[in-house]
Protein backbone atom coordinates (compact mmCIF):
# COMPACT_ATOMS: atom_id res chain seq x y z
CA UNK A 1 0.00 0.00 0.00
CA UNK A 2 2.79 2.54 1.03
CA UNK A 3 4.78 1.64 -2.32
CA UNK A 4 1.74 1.93 -4.41
CA UNK A 5 0.98 5.50 -2.43
CA UNK A 6 4.79 6.64 -3.04
CA UNK A 7 4.46 5.17 -7.32
CA UNK A 8 1.92 7.76 -7.52
CA UNK A 9 3.45 10.89 -5.67
CA UNK A 10 6.68 10.34 -7.52
CA UNK A 11 4.19 10.68 -10.75
CA UNK A 12 2.83 13.58 -10.06
CA UNK A 13 5.83 15.41 -8.93
CA UNK A 14 7.30 14.24 -11.81
CA UNK A 15 4.27 15.26 -14.20
CA UNK A 16 4.63 18.59 -12.37
CA UNK A 17 8.37 18.95 -12.36
CA UNK A 18 8.07 18.56 -15.94
CA UNK A 19 5.97 21.31 -16.53
CA UNK A 20 8.53 23.76 -14.80
CA UNK A 21 11.39 22.30 -16.69
CA UNK A 22 9.69 22.93 -19.93
CA UNK A 23 9.04 26.69 -18.44
CA UNK A 24 13.09 26.57 -18.26
CA UNK A 25 13.50 25.54 -21.69
CA UNK A 26 11.28 28.24 -22.95
CA UNK A 27 13.00 30.77 -21.14
CA UNK A 28 9.75 31.59 -19.07
CA UNK A 29 9.21 34.71 -17.12
CA UNK A 30 5.28 35.00 -16.66
CA UNK A 31 6.09 37.05 -13.39
CA UNK A 32 7.67 40.05 -15.52
CA UNK A 33 10.40 40.69 -13.45
CA UNK A 34 12.63 37.56 -13.09
CA UNK A 35 14.86 38.23 -15.78
CA UNK A 36 14.99 41.56 -15.08
CA UNK A 37 16.06 41.10 -11.28
CA UNK A 38 17.98 38.16 -12.62
CA UNK A 39 20.15 40.11 -14.29
CA UNK A 40 20.77 42.79 -11.84
CA UNK A 41 22.20 40.09 -9.84
CA UNK A 42 24.78 39.27 -12.14
CA UNK A 43 25.61 42.63 -12.07
CA UNK A 44 25.91 42.71 -8.20
CA UNK A 45 27.90 39.83 -8.13
CA UNK A 46 30.88 41.44 -10.51
CA UNK A 47 30.85 44.16 -8.03
CA UNK A 48 30.64 42.43 -4.54
CA UNK A 49 33.45 40.08 -5.73
CA UNK A 50 35.83 43.24 -7.96
CA UNK A 51 37.96 44.33 -4.72
CA UNK A 52 37.63 40.79 -2.56
CA UNK A 53 34.02 39.41 -0.93
CA UNK A 54 35.14 41.59 2.43
CA UNK A 55 35.02 45.02 0.59
CA UNK A 56 32.22 43.90 -1.44
CA UNK A 57 29.65 43.44 1.62
CA UNK A 58 31.05 46.35 3.63
CA UNK A 59 29.60 48.30 0.50
CA UNK A 60 27.20 46.15 -0.41
CA UNK A 61 24.37 49.07 0.11
CA UNK A 62 25.99 50.95 -3.16
CA UNK A 63 25.36 48.42 -5.27
CA UNK A 64 21.48 49.49 -6.29
CA UNK A 65 20.30 45.83 -4.88
CA UNK A 66 17.94 45.64 -2.41
CA UNK A 67 17.94 41.68 -1.95
CA UNK A 68 20.04 39.83 0.63
CA UNK A 69 23.81 39.85 0.08
CA UNK A 70 23.86 36.25 1.21
CA UNK A 71 21.60 35.31 -1.58
CA UNK A 72 23.97 37.09 -4.07
CA UNK A 73 27.06 34.62 -2.44
CA UNK A 74 24.75 31.54 -2.77
CA UNK A 75 23.87 32.99 -6.54
CA UNK A 76 27.57 33.20 -7.50
CA UNK A 77 28.89 30.05 -6.47
CA UNK A 78 25.81 28.27 -7.72
CA UNK A 79 26.05 29.81 -10.94
CA UNK A 80 30.19 30.65 -10.97
CA UNK A 81 31.50 27.62 -13.11
CA UNK A 82 28.61 26.79 -15.20
CA UNK A 83 25.25 29.30 -15.07
CA UNK A 84 23.09 27.07 -17.24
CA UNK A 85 24.12 24.07 -14.67
CA UNK A 86 23.70 25.96 -11.53
CA UNK A 87 20.36 27.76 -13.13
CA UNK A 88 19.47 24.13 -13.33
CA UNK A 89 20.31 22.98 -9.63
CA UNK A 90 18.39 25.93 -8.39
CA UNK A 91 15.33 24.89 -9.74
CA UNK A 92 15.35 21.17 -8.71
CA UNK A 93 15.96 22.75 -4.99
CA UNK A 94 13.23 25.31 -5.67
CA UNK A 95 10.86 22.42 -6.35
CA UNK A 96 11.60 20.54 -3.00
CA UNK A 97 9.00 23.33 -1.17
CA UNK A 98 6.36 20.43 -2.28
CA UNK A 99 7.77 18.38 -0.45
CA UNK A 100 8.05 20.66 2.52
CA UNK A 101 4.65 21.32 2.08
CA UNK A 102 3.05 18.08 2.20
CA UNK A 103 4.97 16.65 5.18
CA UNK A 104 3.41 20.24 6.67
CA UNK A 105 -0.17 19.27 5.70
CA UNK A 106 0.36 15.79 6.88
CA UNK A 107 1.67 16.81 10.12
CA UNK A 108 -1.50 19.46 10.42
CA UNK A 109 -4.40 17.55 9.41
CA UNK A 110 -2.79 13.56 10.43
CA UNK A 111 -4.17 12.41 6.87
CA UNK A 112 -1.25 10.73 4.51
CA UNK A 113 -3.56 10.89 1.76
CA UNK A 114 -2.43 11.29 -2.35
CA UNK A 115 -4.51 14.62 -2.66
CA UNK A 116 -2.65 16.60 0.32
CA UNK A 117 0.39 15.30 -2.21
CA UNK A 118 -1.35 16.80 -5.61
CA UNK A 119 -2.34 19.82 -4.17
CA UNK A 120 1.24 20.78 -2.59
CA UNK A 121 2.10 21.06 -6.36
CA UNK A 122 0.18 24.32 -7.11
CA UNK A 123 3.20 25.55 -6.02
CA UNK A 124 4.62 24.72 -9.68
CA UNK A 125 1.73 26.38 -11.13
CA UNK A 126 2.14 30.34 -9.83
CA UNK A 127 3.72 32.42 -12.32
CA UNK A 128 5.88 33.78 -9.67
CA UNK A 129 7.36 31.05 -7.63
CA UNK A 130 8.26 29.33 -11.89
CA UNK A 131 9.62 32.69 -12.85
CA UNK A 132 11.80 33.10 -9.80
CA UNK A 133 12.83 29.35 -9.73
CA UNK A 134 13.46 29.69 -13.68
CA UNK A 135 15.55 32.76 -12.96
CA UNK A 136 17.00 32.45 -9.49
CA UNK A 137 15.52 34.78 -6.85
CA UNK A 138 15.50 34.98 -2.88
CA UNK A 139 11.72 34.02 -3.76
CA UNK A 140 11.92 30.37 -4.20
CA UNK A 141 14.73 29.24 -1.62
CA UNK A 142 13.24 31.48 1.44
CA UNK A 143 10.14 30.27 0.87
CA UNK A 144 11.32 26.81 1.47
CA UNK A 145 13.33 27.87 4.68
CA UNK A 146 9.93 29.39 5.70
CA UNK A 147 8.02 26.27 4.95
CA UNK A 148 10.28 24.15 7.35
CA UNK A 149 9.90 27.14 10.30
CA UNK A 150 6.08 26.26 10.08
CA UNK A 151 6.96 22.23 9.84
CA UNK A 152 8.95 22.19 12.64
CA UNK A 153 6.22 24.71 14.86
CA UNK A 154 3.90 22.09 14.14
CA UNK A 155 5.79 19.43 15.06
CA UNK A 156 6.54 20.97 18.19
CA UNK A 157 2.61 21.88 18.97
CA UNK A 158 1.48 18.21 17.91
CA UNK A 159 4.18 16.77 20.02
CA UNK A 160 3.43 14.98 22.91
CA UNK A 161 6.72 15.58 24.93
CA UNK A 162 8.08 19.10 25.51
CA UNK A 163 10.62 18.80 22.47
CA UNK A 164 12.94 21.58 22.34
CA UNK A 165 14.71 20.41 19.11
CA UNK A 166 11.64 21.08 17.14
CA UNK A 167 11.50 24.90 18.70
CA UNK A 168 15.09 25.23 17.73
CA UNK A 169 14.93 24.03 14.22
CA UNK A 170 12.03 26.40 13.71
CA UNK A 171 14.48 29.37 14.80
CA UNK A 172 17.19 28.14 13.02
CA UNK A 173 14.59 28.01 9.81
CA UNK A 174 13.16 31.02 10.29
CA UNK A 175 16.74 32.45 10.50
CA UNK A 176 17.68 31.10 7.50
CA UNK A 177 14.42 32.12 5.87
CA UNK A 178 15.29 35.67 7.14
CA UNK A 179 18.63 36.08 5.93
CA UNK A 180 18.02 35.52 2.23
CA UNK A 181 14.69 37.88 2.44
CA UNK A 182 14.89 40.21 5.29
CA UNK A 183 10.64 41.01 6.04
CA UNK A 184 10.41 37.31 6.39
CA UNK A 185 11.90 37.47 10.14
CA UNK A 186 8.35 39.33 11.33
CA UNK A 187 6.94 35.32 11.09
CA UNK A 188 9.22 35.23 15.05
CA UNK A 189 6.25 37.11 16.41
CA UNK A 190 3.33 34.64 15.42
CA UNK A 191 5.55 32.12 16.17
CA UNK A 192 6.26 33.56 19.93
CA UNK A 193 2.43 34.06 19.88
CA UNK A 194 1.69 30.63 19.12
CA UNK A 195 4.47 28.72 20.99
CA UNK A 196 3.17 31.31 24.50
CA UNK A 197 0.21 30.05 24.46
CA UNK A 198 0.81 26.47 23.96
CA UNK A 199 1.29 24.13 27.37
CA UNK A 200 4.51 22.44 26.93
CA UNK A 201 6.12 26.51 26.45
CA UNK A 202 7.22 27.03 29.90
CA UNK A 203 9.55 30.06 31.18
CA UNK A 204 12.67 27.92 30.35
CA UNK A 205 12.05 27.53 26.66
CA UNK A 206 10.66 31.23 26.54
CA UNK A 207 13.92 31.72 27.34
CA UNK A 208 15.73 29.49 25.10
CA UNK A 209 13.95 30.38 22.13
CA UNK A 210 14.38 34.37 23.08
CA UNK A 211 18.25 33.57 23.46
CA UNK A 212 18.77 31.99 20.44
CA UNK A 213 16.71 34.23 17.52
CA UNK A 214 19.12 36.94 19.63
CA UNK A 215 21.68 35.41 18.69
CA UNK A 216 21.13 34.30 15.49
CA UNK A 217 20.23 37.98 14.51
CA UNK A 218 22.99 39.12 16.10
CA UNK A 219 24.92 39.10 13.02
CA UNK A 220 22.00 41.07 10.76
CA UNK A 221 21.77 43.43 13.20
CA UNK A 222 24.91 43.92 13.61
CA UNK A 223 25.87 43.68 9.54
CA UNK A 224 22.82 46.48 9.23
CA UNK A 225 22.77 48.61 11.68
CA UNK A 226 26.08 48.73 13.40
CA UNK A 227 28.21 48.88 10.17
CA UNK A 228 25.54 50.68 9.04
CA UNK A 229 25.16 48.42 5.23
CA UNK A 230 21.43 49.18 5.44
CA UNK A 231 20.99 48.05 1.63
CA UNK A 232 17.51 48.11 1.51
CA UNK A 233 16.67 51.63 3.08
CA UNK A 234 15.93 53.32 0.15
CA UNK A 235 12.91 50.30 -0.64
CA UNK A 236 11.22 51.88 2.02
CA UNK A 237 10.84 55.53 0.25
CA UNK A 238 7.22 56.58 -0.43
CA UNK A 239 5.28 53.81 1.91
CA UNK A 240 1.84 54.91 2.22
CA UNK A 241 0.01 52.42 5.34
CA UNK A 242 -3.71 53.35 3.19
CA UNK A 243 -2.11 52.07 -0.23
CA UNK A 244 -0.52 48.97 1.18
CA UNK A 245 -3.90 48.52 3.11
CA UNK A 246 -6.47 48.43 0.71
CA UNK A 247 -4.34 46.68 -2.04
CA UNK A 248 -3.51 44.02 0.61
CA UNK A 249 -7.24 43.40 0.84
CA UNK A 250 -8.07 43.55 -2.86
CA UNK A 251 -4.80 40.66 -3.18
CA UNK A 252 -5.90 38.08 -0.51
CA UNK A 253 -9.10 38.75 -1.93
CA UNK A 254 -8.20 37.62 -5.47
CA UNK A 255 -6.57 34.69 -4.28
CA UNK A 256 -9.51 33.79 -1.77
CA UNK A 257 -11.04 33.36 -5.22
CA UNK A 258 -10.98 29.53 -5.71
CA UNK A 259 -11.89 28.89 -1.58
CA UNK A 260 -15.01 31.45 -1.98
CA UNK A 261 -16.18 29.12 -5.54
CA UNK A 262 -15.53 25.90 -3.51
CA UNK A 263 -17.77 26.92 -0.53
CA UNK A 264 -20.05 29.36 -1.82
CA UNK A 265 -23.56 28.42 0.01
CA UNK A 266 -21.97 29.09 3.15
CA UNK A 267 -19.56 32.14 2.47
CA UNK A 268 -21.76 34.11 0.94
CA UNK A 269 -25.25 33.22 2.61
CA UNK A 270 -24.00 34.24 6.09
CA UNK A 271 -24.02 37.94 7.30
CA UNK A 272 -22.19 39.71 10.33
CA UNK A 273 -24.07 43.00 10.95
CA UNK A 274 -20.02 44.44 12.81
CA UNK A 275 -18.38 43.09 9.91
CA UNK A 276 -20.99 44.86 7.40
CA UNK A 277 -20.54 48.31 9.71
CA UNK A 278 -16.86 48.05 10.33
CA UNK A 279 -16.50 47.38 6.12
CA UNK A 280 -18.39 50.54 5.21
CA UNK A 281 -16.28 52.62 7.90
CA UNK A 282 -12.84 51.47 7.06
CA UNK A 283 -14.05 52.02 2.92
CA UNK A 284 -14.52 55.50 3.84
CA UNK A 285 -11.21 56.33 4.52
CA UNK A 286 -10.09 54.37 1.45
CA UNK A 287 -12.47 56.54 -0.83
CA UNK A 288 -10.24 59.60 0.91
CA UNK A 289 -6.77 58.50 1.54
CA UNK A 290 -6.14 55.99 -1.33
CA UNK A 291 -4.02 57.24 -3.78
CA UNK A 292 -1.70 54.59 -5.74
CA UNK A 293 0.81 56.94 -8.30
CA UNK A 294 3.39 54.03 -8.74
CA UNK A 295 4.14 53.28 -12.59
CA UNK A 296 4.19 49.73 -11.73
CA UNK A 297 2.56 47.44 -9.12
CA UNK A 298 -0.85 47.79 -7.43
CA UNK A 299 -2.22 44.11 -7.97
CA UNK A 300 -4.87 42.72 -10.32
CA UNK A 301 -7.93 44.70 -9.96
CA UNK A 302 -5.87 47.67 -10.01
CA UNK A 303 -4.71 47.06 -12.89
CA UNK A 304 -7.92 45.70 -14.58
CA UNK A 305 -9.75 49.01 -13.57
CA UNK A 306 -6.67 51.13 -14.83
CA UNK A 307 -6.65 49.10 -18.07
CA UNK A 308 -10.80 48.96 -18.68
CA UNK A 309 -11.52 52.66 -17.00
CA UNK A 310 -8.27 54.38 -16.92
CA UNK A 311 -8.98 55.27 -13.29
CA UNK A 312 -9.57 53.16 -9.73
CA UNK A 313 -13.38 53.02 -9.60
CA UNK A 314 -12.83 49.19 -9.95
CA UNK A 315 -10.86 49.53 -6.54
CA UNK A 316 -13.18 51.75 -4.95
CA UNK A 317 -16.28 49.09 -5.48
CA UNK A 318 -14.78 45.97 -4.91
CA UNK A 319 -12.32 46.85 -1.70
CA UNK A 320 -15.94 46.99 0.71
CA UNK A 321 -16.36 43.27 -0.40
CA UNK A 322 -12.64 41.92 -0.13
CA UNK A 323 -12.53 43.71 3.54
CA UNK A 324 -15.96 41.72 4.48
CA UNK A 325 -15.15 38.50 3.28
CA UNK A 326 -11.53 38.47 3.71
CA UNK A 327 -12.49 39.00 7.63
CA UNK A 328 -15.48 36.46 6.94
CA UNK A 329 -13.13 33.57 5.63
CA UNK A 330 -10.03 34.29 7.43
CA UNK A 331 -11.70 34.34 10.68
CA UNK A 332 -9.92 37.49 12.18
CA UNK A 333 -11.94 37.41 14.79
CA UNK A 334 -9.29 34.55 16.65
CA UNK A 335 -6.14 36.55 17.69
CA UNK A 336 -3.79 34.15 16.15
CA UNK A 337 -5.35 34.71 13.01
CA UNK A 338 -5.13 38.45 13.49
CA UNK A 339 -1.49 38.76 14.16
CA UNK A 340 -0.45 36.51 11.17
CA UNK A 341 -2.89 38.86 8.74
CA UNK A 342 -1.54 42.15 10.73
CA UNK A 343 2.08 40.80 9.87
CA UNK A 344 1.28 39.72 6.01
CA UNK A 345 0.34 43.59 5.51
CA UNK A 346 3.73 44.62 6.29
CA UNK A 347 5.15 42.01 3.68
CA UNK A 348 4.85 44.84 1.17
CA UNK A 349 6.03 48.29 3.41
CA UNK A 350 7.43 50.06 0.42
CA UNK A 351 5.95 52.69 -1.86
CA UNK A 352 5.40 49.96 -4.38
CA UNK A 353 2.91 47.18 -4.09
CA UNK A 354 3.57 43.76 -6.08
CA UNK A 355 1.24 40.67 -5.08
CA UNK A 356 4.00 38.68 -6.29
CA UNK A 357 4.93 38.88 -2.42
CA UNK A 358 2.14 36.60 -1.77
CA UNK A 359 2.31 34.39 -4.17
CA UNK A 360 2.57 31.55 -3.40
CA UNK A 361 2.85 32.43 0.61
CA UNK A 362 -0.56 33.33 1.33
CA UNK A 363 -1.81 29.47 0.13
CA UNK A 364 0.82 28.13 1.57
CA UNK A 365 -0.04 30.19 5.30
CA UNK A 366 -3.59 29.59 4.57
CA UNK A 367 -3.10 25.88 4.43
CA UNK A 368 -0.89 25.82 7.60
CA UNK A 369 -0.90 28.94 9.48
CA UNK A 370 -4.57 29.76 9.85
CA UNK A 371 -6.98 28.28 12.15
CA UNK A 372 -9.35 28.20 9.82
CA UNK A 373 -13.81 26.39 10.13
CA UNK A 374 -12.85 25.78 5.83
CA UNK A 375 -9.99 23.45 6.56
CA UNK A 376 -11.46 21.63 9.37
CA UNK A 377 -12.23 18.48 7.14
CA UNK A 378 -9.90 19.30 4.27
CA UNK A 379 -10.09 15.72 2.89
CA UNK A 380 -13.89 16.63 2.14
CA UNK A 381 -14.61 16.95 -1.24
CA UNK A 382 -10.17 17.90 -1.28
CA UNK A 383 -10.63 16.99 -5.46
CA UNK A 384 -13.30 19.77 -5.96
CA UNK A 385 -10.81 22.18 -4.17
CA UNK A 386 -7.79 21.41 -6.04
CA UNK A 387 -9.77 21.70 -9.21
CA UNK A 388 -10.48 25.09 -8.51
CA UNK A 389 -7.57 25.83 -6.89
CA UNK A 390 -5.76 24.87 -9.92
CA UNK A 391 -7.83 26.40 -12.66
CA UNK A 392 -7.54 29.55 -10.56
CA UNK A 393 -3.58 29.18 -10.80
CA UNK A 394 -3.11 28.68 -14.27
CA UNK A 395 -6.01 31.05 -15.00
CA UNK A 396 -3.28 33.70 -13.01
CA UNK A 397 -0.21 31.73 -15.01
CA UNK A 398 -2.11 32.34 -18.48
CA UNK A 399 -3.57 35.99 -17.78
CA UNK A 400 0.37 36.77 -16.87
CA UNK A 401 1.64 35.23 -20.38
CA UNK A 402 -1.08 37.55 -22.07
CA UNK A 403 -0.10 40.86 -20.22
CA UNK A 404 3.27 40.27 -20.77
CA UNK A 405 3.16 39.43 -23.74
CA UNK A 406 -0.18 41.06 -25.39
CA UNK A 407 -0.40 44.19 -23.14
CA UNK A 408 2.62 46.17 -23.15
CA UNK A 409 1.62 49.01 -21.12
CA UNK A 410 0.00 46.58 -19.20
CA UNK A 411 2.91 46.81 -16.27
CA UNK A 412 3.62 44.62 -13.57
CA UNK A 413 1.36 43.75 -10.96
Amino acid sequence: MKSTIFYKQCLVYIFFTSILFLGFYLGEDTAGGAIYDYNIHKKTIEKLFLNGLTFGLLNYDNFSNSHSPIFIVILNYLTSNNELIGRLIYLFISSLIVIVFYKSLVLKYKKKIILLFVLSNFFLLSPYFRSYSIWPGDETIALIFLCLSIYFSIRFIKSEKKSLIFLLLNVISLAAASYLRPIYCIFSIYFLFIFFINDKFNLRFFILYFISNIFLAFPAFYYVFILDVNFFSSSLDGFNIINTFTLFFLTIFFYLTPIIFFDFKNIFYKFNLKNFILSISVTLLVLFFFKYEMSSGGGFYLKISQFLFKNHILVYILFPVAFYYSNQILELNKIKNFILFLLLIFIEIDGYFFMESYDPLFYMLFFTLFDLNVNKNLDINLNKRIIYIFIFQIFLLFSKFYQINFINDFKLI
